[in-house]
């Protein structure tokens, strides 16, 4: 997305911490590749376990209210609201719930690589936030 519904760019938002430069549209892409790798296992990780919950009878209707949880959550910050959907916490929790779920009986040989991935590429981020922060403070 370039810019907001009513014309504006990042500049005319509060500040934030954001990946995106303050000055310039918004990129279509704004990950490396180690982010990009993580990104990658996280939806897989996530379609699986998705499909996996879909498919079990005792989780399919909390299933379901996780993912319209989320749809809500996607209209209401996309549309309505001045942060957008990736970058807020109200769904996360969901998208997790519905994936362990998912997850839950899969051999541990296949889930422990692509957290690792996840795990680094978080890391990264996590370093990132850090050097923002550290630079406001001082």
């Amino acid at each position: 997305m370039f810019f907001t519904w009513d014309g504006r760019d990042n500049l005319d938002r509060v500040p934030m911490l954001t990946y995106q430069p303050a000055g310039m549209p918004y990129r279509l892409w704004p990950y490396d590749a180690v982010r990009s790798a993580g990104a990658a296992c996280w939806l897989v990780l996530l379609v699986v376990g998705v499909w996996r919950s879909m498919r079990d009878r005792s989780f399919r209707v909390p299933a379901i209210t996780l993912l319209a949880w989320t749809a809500w959550t996607l209209v209401f910050h996309t549309v309505w609201g001045d942060e957008y959907f990736l970058y807020t916490p109200h769904h996360a929790w969901a998208l997790v719930a519905i994936t362990a779920w998912g997850l839950r009986d899969v051999k541990m040989q296949y889930v422990i690589p692509p957290i690792t991935v996840i795990a680094w590429a978080s890391l990264m981020t996590l370093t990132e936030y850090r050097t923002a922060i550290m630079g406001i403070a001082s």
